[in-house]
């Protein structure tokens, strides 16, 4: 085994752990410096991800406790998610409905106008400052929602549950004023879904009148230039991949159906899990993680091709619970692991349930952050309590001590999902893992480095963890994770020695690397997914398909990601080629976990050599075993240099004139390199690397520079890191045959830009 140690001022960390569990080591590359932005959007928004399903108003006084609140909203940054009931909750409580008597079939708006008296709820000035416009809440309401005066139509299916009122235009005109009078602007919804989980029969039943119910608001609220943003369906499931993707078409059909017209398109994301006896543990249909890669790619891929334009998603519900015999699946597990009986052990025994929604929605946010031009808000369902009408209910994040005394509110586990990710923010840096089964990301906040990780399989996996990093002066690492009796955990500890960092079956980690000083922006890189001109393709046997890049000579680097679905029982090898050059297609250990009853899904995700790159690609996709599949979207995502739009406090902004260093000879046929500046420069310190990040010459200087490289013996890749008072740089230098060759990155004509290197990382 080898032994890293971390001090205060160690260069870089370099993790490099065999294995002890026979299983391969996972190597996680990151470069701090290194900004990627996906579509343009660098930082990260908590507000997207980390929401409490709260309506906000109301917040405070429901807890009572200004501690409690103040650590939910202050330390722990949770925003808030979505609300319920607009229409439905004036219906059964509300006093403003009545039918207009000169319009039959619609709603007396100004009777409802004289009724309504929006308010905010008395927040406190600190719950004001927090969300200082507005709570940006997702509001979507209930099947049955609309008065009996209204006429609705229904499906023998679904009976009540699939109520539509047939007059549309007086629907919308409810919902519409509903949205301008019963609301402040500060507890206004951000966005609005007319149905939550409309009944299955009604996609096949009445297809248009959904669809028109849908269009119908969204004509009247942009006629009213209401701020609230429209869209829908709000289907209950994601998992369009089943039947080899042709499910898709039920979300297809309401886009088409209102012409893709929405201010966004919405579904809910849940892995339905079960116990299974034979394998000791839960399963059942996953969506989350790889599976739910594949559908983020699918629907933009769609709109783009079919109407030019991607779409915003919101998920205003994700998650996981036990989807059958859920009492009795629990009572088998506690009886079985921690046998016992009252409050206290059914707090421990719905904490198993727990388990599962947190860790469904830890790889399901994983997802969502990685489509951040995609996602426009995602909702862990963990509601903040349901003491109203059922105190016991499994989705609660606080429950009244004994059931019956909400004075003495008690936490569920479901609090981990927030203590998690609870200081999970910054730019967006570049980070890559070589295992599928491994959901990583990286940010940099000022002087913290944050690596975000997440192991979808039931495997233990060493580590070894490459980030370069200056005067290293603390690392913490939080772990989620389950215990054997499947209750979960949530620790932290202070790390000075990383050897024999593992990452076990199901667990997820953040590592939090703090510095001395700030970690600054040294290049941006601007991702951009390019969509191939077909989705949803079954085939037998093998098939190809076309995606085109701009510019692929210009590209850093490059991923190709292809939804794949496959039948129960066919194989799970698949061979790809591009442009007529076959890849190393990786296996995911949790190939199994995503496999249930009748379909299998996964999002095959590999790093492609940029060379081989066109602006016509080819993609080959082949069964081996000569059956059927299918083919979500096929997209490749490539990653281009640019100026990156928005300063912020780590980004390096140089002056107005060009300060970019010469280094030459080249290659360098002595031990010193030159390093010559355009314009006077001041405080230069010049260092060393190899590609571990160890620290092998430093010097500083005032002015141009000789600088020693020293008696390198070995031939490979080195890195040169200058820092002077107006920049930071970093370039590759090659010791090759004696001789050093420097390696140059593409530069543009900006005068602000800042020149670094990706390494061999992005080789």
């Amino acid at each position: 085994m080898k032994n890293t140690i971390i001090t205060l001022v160690f260069v870089a960390i370099s993790l490099s752990i065999f294995a002890q569990t026979g299983s391969q080591e996972v190597l996680i590359r990151v470069e701090p410096g290194i900004s990627k932005a996906i579509l343009g959007h660098l930082e990260l928004k908590r507000e997207k991800y980390f929401n409490i399903c709260h309506g906000g108003k109301g917040f405070e006084s429901t807890i009572n406790d200004m501690k409690r609140s103040d650590h939910y909203l202050g330390y722990l940054e949770m925003s808030f998610g979505r609300s319920l009931d607009l229409v439905y909750g004036e219906k059964n409580w509300g006093n403003s409905l009545k039918e207009d008597v000169n319009r039959s079939g619609y709603a007396d708006i100004n009777y409802l106008r004289s009724k309504l008296k929006p308010d905010d709820g008395n927040p406190s000035a600190l719950f004001r400052n927090r969300f200082p416009v507005n709570l940006g809440v997702a509001n979507h309401d209930r099947p049955m929602a609309y008065p009996s005066f209204m006429q609705q139509t229904t499906t023998s299916q679904a009976g009540d549950e699939g109520k539509l009122p047939v007059n549309t235009d007086a629907a919308a005109e409810l919902v519409v004023a509903l949205l301008k009078y019963k609301y402040t602007d500060w507890t206004r919804p951000a966005t609005f879904e007319a149905i939550n989980e409309p009944h299955w029969s009604l996609w096949s039943a009445n297809p248009n009148l959904l669809a028109d119910l849908h269009t119908a608001i969204w004509e009247k609220a942009k006629k009213e230039a209401l701020p609230t943003l429209i869209g829908g369906p709000c289907f209950s499931v994601a998992y369009y991949y089943k039947n080899n993707y042709q499910y898709f078409s039920n979300l297809s059909k309401f886009i088409d159906n209102t012409r893709c017209q929405l201010d966004f398109y919405s579904f809910h994301v849940y892995d339905f899990l079960r116990w299974n006896n034979t394998r000791n543990d839960f399963h059942g249909r996953v969506t989350s993680g790889l599976p739910l890669e594949g559908v983020l790619d699918l629907v933009p891929g769609y709109t783009r091709n079919k109407y030019g334009k991607p779409v915003e998603l919101v998920v205003s519900e994700h998650g996981g619970y036990i989807s059958t015999n859920a009492d009795s699946d629990l009572d088998l597990v506690a009886n079985k692991y921690f046998p016992g009986s009252g409050f206290e052990w059914e707090m421990k025994r719905r904490s198993v349930s727990d388990f599962i929604m947190v860790s469904s929605s830890i790889a399901s946010t994983m997802v969502y952050m990685n489509h951040p031009h995609v996602v426009k808000k995602a909702v862990p369902f963990i509601l903040l309590e349901s003491f109203a009408w059922d105190p016991k209910y499994y989705a609660s994040l606080l429950v009244a001590k004994n059931y019956t005394d909400k004075t003495q509110w008690q936490e569920t586990k479901l609090i981990h999902f927030f203590e998690f990710f609870k200081d999970v923010k910054g730019r967006r840096v570049w980070s890559e893992c070589d295992n599928p089964d491994i959901q990583q990301q990286s940010f940099v906040n000022n002087n913290k480095l944050l690596v975000v990780i997440n192991n979808l399989s039931t495997k233990t996996f060493p580590l070894d963890l490459k980030v370069p990093v200056e005067k290293v002066q603390s690392v913490q690492i939080r772990r989620f994770g389950r215990k054997p009796d499947f209750t979960p955990y949530l620790e932290e500890t202070g790390v000075t020695s990383l050897n024999g960092l593992e990452l076990k079956g199901r667990e997820a980690m953040v590592i939090t690397v703090t510095c001395q000083e700030t970690i600054r922006e040294t290049q941006y890189l601007n991702e951009k997914p390019f969509y191939g001109t077909e989705v949803t393709r079954q085939f037998t046997g093998s098939s190809t398909f076309t995606v085109d890049v701009p510019d692929p000579e210009k590209a850093e680097y490059a991923y190709l990601r292809i939804g794949l679905s496959r039948p129960v029982g066919t194989d799970r090898k698949v061979n790809i080629s591009l442009n007529g050059v076959f890849l190393t297609v990786p296996h995911e250990d949790c190939a199994d976990y995503l496999e249930d009853i009748d379909e299998f899904a996964t999002t095959k995700i590999i790093r492609i050599d940029k060379s081989i790159l066109q602006k016509n690609n080819q993609i080959m996709v082949s069964f081996p075993d000569g059956k059927t599949g299918g083919v979500g979207a096929v997209v490749l995502r490539a990653a281009y240099s640019e100026i990156n739009p928005e300063s912020s406090s780590s980004t390096v902004v140089l002056p107005d004139y060009r300060l970019e260093p010469i280094l030459y000879p080249n290659p360098v046929t002595d031990s010193y390199i030159k390093i010559d500046f355009t314009e006077p420069v001041t405080d230069v310190d010049v260092k060393l690397f190899n590609l571990a990040g160890v620290l092998l010459s430093e010097k500083k200087f005032n002015g141009d520079v000789n600088f020693y490289i020293g008696n390198i013996q070995t031939s490979g890749i080195y890195l040169i890191k200058i820092t002077t008072n107006h920049l930071s740089f970093t370039r590759k230098i090659m010791i090759d045959n004696s001789k050093f060759r420097i390696m140059t990155m593409n530069t543009t004509n900006s005068n602000k830009e800042v020149i670094s290197s990706l390494n061999t990382y992005k080789s």
